[in-house]
This record gives structure tokens, C-alpha cells and sequence, in this order.
């Protein structure tokens, strides 16, 4: 499954993304280059992978071009969420059918785009949903990170780290971060913590 990077340098008005994908004994092989620019098209630097990466990675450039526009604010109804579905790919796996979700508040755009969801050692089960969360105040390449179960909800914010520090949790998010969330699905399993209890 292909994973999207912003390149270091990338702003609100030129962008680059980097598709890359993890091969058979841990190395990155990369497989598509693309720049955005504000009112161009995305402009592929790469032909695009056969089969069915190469649609993903068609798909996910849409995607993150239409949530990457500058001028998603000024369109976006005042602290109202837009959100829209993934792609439908025909022989695309259902968890590369990621959604995205827009608000504008105080002049700046919030926007949460979703990544595939974290499943159980089998890949049966959805354990958690996550979604990088870009700040159109901060920088494109250090996204926040948001994962969330069963009506709980976790928060990495630009610069924090999983592996590092403590997430925000949902009581102490901030006004645009909850109204947001609020519209995330929550039907997967609760979260929860290496002791087995639920984090609260």
C-alpha cells in the first residue's frame, strides 16, 4: 500500500508528494512524484505504477489536492464541517477508501485526512481509524496525528510524536480540533492501553 509524504518546503502555495511504498525486507521504494501548485493540476513527475497502485496513488493525489488548495477556506461555510467520501476504486481494498474532513474556523483551515485503519494482527478486525490533521497555520510536512475507536479519541498535534509524548485526549481538545472530530465515525472497538483498561 502506497504511503503520501509531504517534501520539506512545502507551503500552502507549492507542494510536493512523495509516494513510497515499504518492500519484503523493510526498504522504501519510490513510486510516484508529485507537485501541486495553487489553480494548476497535479503534475505527476513519475508514470504512474500499473495496477492497482497506480490507481491508488491517482486517487489519493485528488484527494489531498482538493484538501491541500489554498482556497479551500475561503469556500468553507464558517465552523462547518464539509466532509467528503474516499475514492471507490474497483479492486481497491475498502480501507484505501480514505475520507477527509474540512472546517474553516477563525480564518484558518483545519482538515483531517483519513489513513488506512489499524486492525488486528489478523487484519479482521478495525481496532482504531486515524487521520493525519493538517493546520493550514503550520507546516504541510509535520502533520498532527488522530486516531480514534469506540467514542474515544486521540490526539498528536504538529511536532508531537506517538513514540514520544503523550496525546491530547478528547476533553482537552481545543474548540475547531472537537467540532471536527465530531463528525468522525466511532464504531470500532474502545482504545486501549497496553494494560488492557481503557485510556480515559
Amino acid at each position: 500500500m502506497p504511503t503520501v509524504f509531504f517534501t520539506d518546503g512545502s507551503d500552502a502555495r507549492n507542494a510536493r508528494l512523495l509516494f513510497e511504498q515499504r518492500g519484503l525486507e523493510g526498504e522504501d521504494h519510490l513510486l510516484s512524484t508529485v507537485d501541486l501548485r495553487t489553480g494548476d493540476a497535479p503534475r505527476f513527475l513519475q508514470e504512474l505504477p500499473d495496477g492497482p497502485e497506480g490507481s491508488v496513488i491517482e486517487a489519493m493525489t485528488s484527494v489531498v489536492a482538493k484538501a491541500w488548495s489554498a482556497s479551500a477556506s475561503d469556500v468553507l461555510p464558517d465552523d462547518e464541517v464539509v466532509a467528503l467520501p474516499g475514492p471507490q476504486l474497483s479492486g481497491v481494498h475498502e480501507d484505501l477508501a480514505q475520507r477527509s474532513w474540512h472546517l474553516a474556523h477563525e480564518g484558518r483551515a483545519l482538515r483531517a485526512l483519513e489513513a488506512p485503519p489499524i486492525r488486528d494482527v489478523d487484519g479482521e478486525v478495525v481496532r482504531a481509524r486515524r487521520a493525519w490533521l493538517i493546520d493550514g497555520g503550520l507546516p504541510l510536512s509535520s502533520p498532527g496525528l488522530v486516531i480514534w475507536g469506540d467514542g474515544d479519541v486521540r490526539l498528536w498535534r504538529s511536532g508531537e510524536q506517538p513514540l514520544l509524548d503523550r496525546p491530547v485526549l478528547q476533553q482537552q481538545l481545543r474548540p475547531a480540533e472537537e467540532l471536527l472530530m465530531e463528525h468522525f465515525d466511532h464504531e470500532t472497538v474502545p482504545l486501549r492501553g497496553s494494560d488492557g483498561d481503557a485510556n480515559t
